[in-house]
Order: C-alpha cells, then structure tokens, then sequence
C-alpha cells in the first residue's frame, strides 16, 4: 500500500478506514458479546491503529472476556487485508491493495507470458499486473464459509464432521478448505453481474469515514437498479407490491431464497496436544489446523499445539478449534435493522466457549458469555441480506402466520435445540426484535383492517 499511496494516495488513506481493513464490526461485535466492552457501537476497537489496537495479550483460560483478543487474532481475522491468504485451492491471495487488484485464479496456478515464473508451482496470481476488473471469485478468496458473498453463488458450508466432509475424508482437495453444500444461486449472478457491478468503490475501499458495520459500509440497495413499487422495474400486477406496509420491507425478506442459520457455536481453546481426541474438527476452513493435525497426529509424543496469531504472524501455543450445533438455511425470523427496515435476521452467534490446558485441565466447560453491558447472555440475532434473491417472491405464509418468522422459534416445545431458534436482540443497539403488537401482526394477518391494500 505503501507503494501505491505516491499515486493512490487519497484511496490508500480510505482503504485504511474501511471495514476490509479495520475489521471493526467484527472485532467490536464479538468484544460486546463475550463481555470485554460494554457497547458494540460505535467501535472502539481496530485490527490497525485507526481505532485502538486491539490488545496482544496472553488469553485467560477462565474468563471470556479475557479470551476474546486471542480468539479474534488466531480465528476470525484471516481476511483482514494485512494478511496473506492461505496456500490452498481458492484462498489464495495478495495483501493490501493487491488483496483485490492482483487476481488470483482458485488454484492459484500463473498463467501469463513471463517466463520467469513457474506455471506448474501454485502460489502466484493468474497474471502478472493488477486490474480494477474485479471478478466474484476474487471476493470469495475471502468472503466463503458462511459469510455474505458464498450465498451470492449458491454455497453453504457443511457442518465439520467427517460425515459431512466426505470428499475431504476421501482425498479430493476442496476449494476454500472445507466442503460445500451446493444451494440456488442469486438471479443476479446467474445473469452475469459481478460483486462490483452493484457495490462501489466507496463501499468497498472506503470513503474517508470509519464504519463500525456493514450497514454503514453498504450504500447501495435494489432501488439504484429497480427503483420504487411503481417503477417498471417491479412488477404490477403483483399483489405484494401494492401493499403499504410492504414498504417498509427490504426486498430480500420476500426475494431470498434461503438464507444462512447457524446454531450454537462451539469454541474451544486447547493447549493440549491430544489431537486425535479433536480429529473429526480439523476441516473447518482454517488452514493453520489441517498442517497442524497432518504434522502431530499420528506422533507418539505429540508437540503442543501451536497456531499464528493473524496480525503479528508470530506463533502462540494453542489452538482454537470451531464446531456448530446445527446448520440450516430454511428458518428465516424477522425483525428491524439499523435503518428502520424489516429485515431477515440470522444468529451471529450463541457460543459455547470452552478451554483446556496442556495438561487437559478444563477451566471453561461450553460457558456461555455474558454480554459487556451486564444485559444478558452473550448471543445475538443480527439483521442479514441473504444474496439469494430471486424474481419470484416467497409465499406469504413463508411470514404471515409463521412462527419462526415472527421470532417464537420452530417449535412450541423449548428443548435445548429448539431455544436456539428463538432470537435473542442484536448486538448492534440501533436493531432490535419485533414488538408483541408487530409479532400479532404478522401471526394474524387476517385480523388486520384491510385498509392497507
């Protein structure tokens, strides 16, 4: 970037702003949750000096709140763009400016002219040069697992257990560390647009402010294309369209297709070197676990484990390893984003934190964390735009007289599982659940004057 910057040097200044490079929405998000801050938003916290660095410290085996910094530099912050991609099918990248201006093909072969390079050995971009172009398979360098950008192409992470990483298990080598489940696309990419045809450079590289989340990142809505309900871009004679209160929907509440549910995350920090205990867990998309498992598994006297911290690059002993409750697409719940605008929500996340030493001491046993303002549990439902659009609308019972859609669950049983469906408030305070008035409202649609047709 440095280089960049005697050219560049107002996009260079803004890049270093913008949530590709602060990661402050997940940072300051998962800091509230695990109870390390008291508030969310606005940010506090940076992965660069923007904001406050976020702390290099030795992680508390007994206190979540004295975790989260490690659990963040070693597991969530791979795609910052300070950070190389890994040396895998599909992850491979660039840093700063050339994260997305130098393309990489997924198996990360060069297939220019030069002769100086390799063609045969992985690692380099497919050309020699950078480009504004930029196609969607270079955003899925980052934005895979079950993160905006994979809905957008139809994939959804399978859960980690061998059974569900079947291929893997088998020797086939996946794209993007893990395998897929492979959903409908977004009518928009099966027609050709690309991730930058509707998200600007303001978005994407910044524009001289520093967003706390997405939603302040993201300028863009169907309106710039579609415009209002009585544009030619809508259709007339749909029903749906003539509705009042449908203005105040996004339009994913009805278009999307499906969108990602994510129950009950597992997180666990070992220092142990008892791998084969945590085998069925090493394909999870990280790929600082897999060489690790493959290098200590099968050793009589295993090494402790040791993992790098995303930021430094220096290596840490411990390991922090992921598994999920259960995943689903089919549950859409509602409620209202940081705009005033009913939205999809989706849990992000409940966890279950645990922790081990290397002598197999377990300090924390699947401990939910407590929220930094002394509110509640540290989960959180957060308003989402599955990129699963497509030019159908749902059915309208997919809202109207659901539950889940209304925030009561998938069943009236309350077991342990199905509580994981009930959502819970967002973390961001500017968002927040329906009402009892607006959950009847949706429940008993009939029940309504009629007046709003």
């Amino acid at each position: 970037m440095v280089v960049c910057a005697k050219c560049h040097k107002e996009e260079v200044e803004n890049v270093k702003k913008s949530l590709h490079a602060t990661m402050a929405g997940i940072i300051n998000h998962t800091r509230y949750l695990w109870g390390a801050q008291s508030v969310s938003w606005p940010p506090t916290y940076s992965a660069n000096g923007i904001l406050k660095r976020l702390p290099d410290r030795k992680p508390d085996l007994k206190s979540p709140a004295g975790l989260v910094d490690d659990f963040l530099r070693r597991k969530c912050l791979r795609c910052h763009i300070s950070v190389q991609g890994a040396k895998t099918d599909g992850l491979y990248r660039a840093t700063g400016c050339s994260s997305c201006h130098s393309i990489y093909d997924n198996d990360g072969l060069y297939k220019g002219n030069d002769p100086a390079i390799d063609k045969s050995r992985k690692g380099y971009p497919r050309k020699h040069g950078l480009t504004a172009d930029i196609p969607t398979t270079q955003c899925l360098h980052c934005h895979n697992s079950n993160h905006v950008g994979a809905d957008y192409v139809g994939l959804f992470q399978s859960d980690f257990n061998p059974i569900y990483q079947e291929p893997i298990a088998t020797g086939i080598k996946p794209t993007y560390g893990t395998a897929y489940i492979r959903l409908s696309p977004d009518v928009h990419f099966r027609s050709g647009i690309k991730c930058i045809d509707c998200h600007e450079k303001s978005e994407i590289m910044g524009d001289g402010s520093v967003p706390g989340t997405m939603s302040e990142a993201v300028k863009v809505s169907c309106t710039k294309c579609h415009r209002g309900f009585s544009s030619p871009g809508f259709a007339q004679t749909s029903e749906a369209h003539r509705i009042k209160q449908h203005k105040k929907l996004r339009c994913s509440v009805c278009h999307a297709k499906w969108s990602f549910q994510d129950y009950g995350l597992s997180v666990i920090f070992t220092s142990e070197p008892s791998y084969r205990k945590w085998r069925h867990l090493m394909y999870q998309g990280d790929l600082n676990i897999v060489p690790l498992f493959n290098r200590e598994l099968n050793k009589r006297f295993p090494d402790i484990p040791t993992t790098p911290d995303f930021i430094t690059g220096k290596l840490k002993q411990g390991m922090w390893l992921m598994a999920w409750r259960f995943r689903r697409w089919e549950y859409m719940p509602l409620g209202i984003d940081t705009r005033g605008r009913i939205a999809i929500f989706r849990p992000q996340y409940q966890y279950y934190i645990s922790t081990v030493d290397t002598a197999g001491n377990v300090y924390l046993d699947s401990v939910a964390p407590q929220r930094g303002d002394g509110t509640g549990i540290g989960w959180a439902f957060n308003p989402y735009s599955p990129h699963t659009i497509a030019p159908a609308g749902r059915s309208c019972n997919s809202c109207h007289g659901n539950r889940v859609s209304a925030g009561f669950g998938i069943f009236a049983a309350s077991d342990l599982d199905t509580l994981h469906t009930v959502p819970i408030k967002p973390a961001d305070p500017r968002a927040r659940l329906f009402t009892r008035e607006e959950k009847k409202k949706l429940l008993m649609p009939l029940d309504t004057p009629r007046a709003h047709f």
